[in-house]
């Protein structure tokens, strides 16, 4: 609850959901790494992520929730399926949906802070950030990792879990 305050104190009382929803995915690409390892104590929690900065998609995921959720702002988590380019498989991830304006929108914070083998540019990090921040569908396509159907009664979940 301290680190949440903390946290808050951080932010403009008058920024709007769109802002704070910005301002807690760059605090949280700022200030957590993700464990490599899969052995920290707290990495799967909210605590690990707002209070010790280490986590793995769950934390990272539960600590968008925790703070969105003090904000005031509708959020779910969701676990399912990712393609992992770089194994070229698919893999159990966790993400985010925020509803911002009557629409629901896909937030990933473990994507926007990926994890670098070289050392790439400002800009590069800077596109990164926001790389899947508040992402939708793509109507002509078909296609979208974060699809979410506005109306509720039209939602139709498949090969993932809704929290």
């Amino acid at each position: 609850e301290e680190k949440r305050t903390e946290i808050y104190l951080m932010m403009d009382e008058n920024w709007t959901d769109y802002q704070k929803v910005y301002f807690i995915n760059e605090y949280l690409v700022e200030n957590v790494e993700y464990d490599q390892t899969l052995s920290g104590v707290f990495v799967h929690t909210v605590y690990g992520s707002i209070v010790d900065g280490l986590a793995v998609c769950d934390g990272y995921s539960y600590g968008v929730q925790y703070l969105l959720d003090g904000l005031g702002i509708t959020n779910l988590v969701c676990a399912g399926e990712a393609y992992n380019p770089s194994t070229g498989s698919s893999e159990g991830h966790m993400w985010s949906y925020v509803k911002l304006y009557d629409h629901w929108y896909g937030l990933d914070t473990t994507w926007n802070d990926p994890i670098y083998y070289w050392h790439p540019s400002q800009e590069q990090i800077e596109q990164w950030k926001v790389a899947y921040f508040l992402k939708g569908w793509d109507e002509e396509s078909g296609e979208g990792f974060y699809y979410m159907p506005d109306d509720e009664e039209e939602r139709v979940v498949q090969n993932y879990q809704i929290y």
